[in-house]
């Protein structure tokens, strides 16, 4: 029989993962849709092949068993969603295409597959709609669905199906994450904090007790690049290898947790008197990754990120990642939290495209190098950024991200406050330096001067602080501000030290 692949896709992920604001229903929601995509290789182990699963989907090819190819794709179709709705207790949407091979012509299969999956969810609701229940209350986390379960925190305050079945199955999850994922053993019972007040509140910490680091990354174009450089079954499957097994578990998330459990500041005892360790995976699997640290720690998980993605890469093609971090209160409103995270990667994105597009690098290539560079953002040097917000209040960001960026940072092009990876320890160090010898009454009147667009009052404010230092010091000093701002061709980056003054203690930066 001809060669058929199948693609099941988890769809409408917000209503079963991002539909509340409490983080035990999120951590399930998330953890649930990446085991059931998994298990359905062990599950289908003597009718499906598996090529690659990732955080919300996968790829598998199969032989269709009998005369009727379109009968035993539906049936084949058919077996998996069924097996997945009982998976995830009927919850979550997933849709599932097949297609027959197209011999030398993989890519657009691929293309195929896509367009079916997006066809069926163009028809279908946007949600899994619940079960009819007879109650008299919505659920207390979700605020739509019926609520049936008692909330075991309230018990005047009932939960609906699909949360109590995320909350119940993402504990068992939680305890296994990070030993299944890294197949180690020395791992188990290695385990998050509950909540993340227990992640975040430390008192020695001072201003950054009760703060958070949430951090989003997504890969730069990666589904473009898979698509121009994946043309086999082999390819695909390596591509994705590259990205989830070698970078993000064998590299990245090894050296996290021993750094995490080397460090009594990335542990802490829960309420439950057990101890855990102040590290959230919100999202783990495919292009992106969401991580959630305490804010102390928000630094040394990106460089120790960046380090290790500085030699990612496909072939011959470099694979580039930015990142969000947004540094706030532990109990600001996540799902809001996570949106911004979301429409700030949009911003970097963009940024990095400006600025490399500025670039002598890019500049000095002939036409079709720099239409590739640009499409697929193939440069370690120049894709490798990320942004960053600090929010003392949430009340403070109004409207549109760009149009708050704009009326915060005054006085400059935000697209120049981009850190790039290979220069994020010269940015903390100098920002470590200014703090130390500088008040941040005077750094903050740089501010004000830049806001005014008084260039001539910002030299005068920068010779002042330097005059009064000691030799040694006024020279590291005037290293260090030359570091910050380009030697002073990005004044507006005097906004990196008075933002992140705060958040760049000597930990941060060793």
């Amino acid at each position: 029989m001809p060669k058929h692949y199948l693609r099941v896709e988890a769809v409408n992920i917000s209503n079963f993962v991002y539909d509340t604001y409490d983080i035990s229903t999120i951590r399930g929601g998330s953890y649930l849709l990446l085991d059931a995509i998994e298990s359905v290789s062990d599950a289908f182990k003597d009718h499906l092949t598996p090529i690659t699963t990732a955080a919300s989907q996968g790829l598998f090819w199969f032989e269709p068993e009998g005369n009727d190819l379109e009968k035993a794709c539906r049936e084949m179709r058919k077996k998996v969603l069924r097996y997945l709705h009982k998976k995830t207790g009927g919850h979550a949407t997933f849709l599932v295409s097949t297609q027959e091979e197209i011999p030398g012509k993989f890519g657009k299969v691929l293309e195929l597959l896509e367009a079916q999956i997006h066809r069926q969810q163009w028809r279908m609701p946007t949600v899994a709609v619940p079960e009819p229940a007879s109650t008299a209350k919505a659920c207390y986390l979700d605020g739509w669905r019926p609520g049936v379960d008692e909330y075991p925190f309230d018990s005047k305050e009932m939960m609906s199906a699909a949360t109590s079945f995320r909350r119940q199955k993402g504990i068992p999850f939680k305890h296994q994450f990070f030993s299944k994922t890294l197949e180690d053993d020395r791992y188990q019972g290695q385990i998050s904090t509950k909540n993340l007040g227990e992640l975040a509140i430390d008192p020695s910490k001072g201003i950054l007790n009760r703060k958070i680091a949430f951090i989003h990354v997504d890969g730069n174009n990666f589904g473009r690049i898979r698509r121009d450089c994946c043309g086999t079954e082999e390819s695909r499957r390596n591509f994705d290898h590259s990205i989830q097994n070698d970078f993000r578990k064998d590299s990245f998330l090894k050296a996290l947790l021993e750094m995490a459990t080397k460090d009594a500041n990335f542990q802490t005892q829960g309420s439950d008197k057990k101890p855990a360790l102040r590290l959230e995976v919100l999202l783990w699997g495919g292009d992106e990754m969401t991580l959630v640290v305490p804010a102390w720690q928000g630094w040394r998980v990106m460089r120790l990120f960046y380090d290790k993605a500085r030699t990612l890469h496909f072939e011959s093609v470099p694979l580039s990642q930015r990142a969000a971090v947004i540094f706030c209160h532990h109990n600001a409103p996540i799902l809001l939290i996570r949106q911004l995270a979301e429409d700030l990667l949009g911003v970097t994105k963009g940024d990095i495209l400006t600025r490399l597009e500025e670039s002598p690098r890019y500049t000095e290539l002939n036409a079709d190098a720099r239409k590739q560079m640009k499409a697929q953002l193939s440069d370690h040097t120049l894709g490798d950024a990320l942004h960053y917000l600090v929010l003392e209040s949430f009340d403070l960001l109004r409207g549109d991200i760009k149009q708050f960026l704009g009326e915060y940072y005054k006085g400059g092009n935000y697209a120049n406050l981009l850190i790039y990876a290979n220069e994020l320890d010269a940015v903390l160090k100098a920002i470590h330096t200014i703090q130390l010898s500088v008040s941040r009454g005077k750094a903050l009147k740089i501010i004000e001067a830049l806001q005014g667009k008084k260039t001539g009052d910002i030299k005068k404010i920068s010779d002042e602080i330097c005059r009064l230092l000691p030799r040694e010091e006024r020279r590291r000093v005037q290293d260090a501000i030359a570091a910050l701002t380009l030697k002073q061709e990005c004044l507006e980056r005097w906004y990196l030290a008075t933002d992140l003054w705060d958040y760049v203690a000597e930990g941060a930066i060793s």
